[in-house]
């Protein structure tokens, strides 16, 4: 409900840090994307993170030698940037911390942003898994910052293709898979998929901007002086 956390999500100050306001907002969708608000304010009177969980510590259940994924996105929607962590953390069953790693992710500012991180679990006590959404904190820093967090995602395996969406709304964490027909196929079973769109930066004759589907695919918007056109491309 407004003016409270989704069902199992939660945010906490953590590894230190003190002085730092967090207000849920509210949640909504856009873009086609499940999203929440949260307000961050205040000054850090310590360094530290602000930690963001769209899951329980004891709810995804996991073992040693799996390699588990975190994927989310991000916009400030006011207030000053912020800078973002994700990561991967394994659990016991009775939600003890036993091991885990985090990753810096692109700066929080007015326009989407992608946190992407793998981690292989080694240790035999790690009985479950959590996704990790950081903000850092440095010394004497002011905030009064909204946070738009879109679509958490957790998944088993090197990479985001078909996961499951953590929802905003209390609904199970599972869904059906997205189709993508890379052929343009006549005929072919509609579907959703959820690309980052930004300026291109290979060298593609006439390639102006590109959707970036995978390591090694991306949808090309190609202009000259009379069209546009689309295609797809190998990276």
């Amino acid at each position: 409900a407004a003016g409270g956390f989704p069902t199992n999500w939660s945010a906490a100050l953590a590894d230190g840090l003190a002085g730092i306001v967090i207000t849920p907002l509210g949640r909504g969708e856009e873009f086609g994307l499940p999203y929440f608000d949260v307000q961050l304010s205040g000054q850090a009177t310590a360094t530290g993170n602000v930690h963001i969980k769209a899951e329980n510590n004891s709810a995804v259940v996991a073992a040693a030698g799996q390699t588990w994924t975190s994927d989310f996105r991000y916009r400030v929607l006011s207030g000053d940037a912020l800078t973002m962590r994700t990561g991967v953390l394994g659990y016991t069953a009775a939600s003890g911390f036993v091991e885990g790693n985090v990753d810096a992710a692109p700066t929080a500012g007015p326009t989407i942003q992608r946190g992407t991180y793998s981690f292989s679990l080694t240790n035999a006590n790690t009985a479950r898994v959590n996704m990790d959404m950081r903000v850092a904190f440095a010394l004497n820093q002011v905030a009064n910052s909204v946070l738009r967090i879109y679509a958490p995602q957790l998944k088993q395996g090197a990479g985001i293709n078909d996961p499951p969406i953590l929802q905003t709304n209390g609904l199970a964490a599972t869904r059906t898979g997205d189709v993508i027909d890379p052929a343009w196929t006549h005929g072919a079973e509609d579907g959703t998929v959820i690309v980052t769109f930004g300026k291109a930066d290979r060298t593609v004759a006439g390639a102006a901007w590109g959707l970036f589907l995978d390591g090694n695919n991306y949808l090309d918007l190609r202009v000259n002086p009379t069209n546009v056109l689309a295609a797809v491309s190998s990276g």
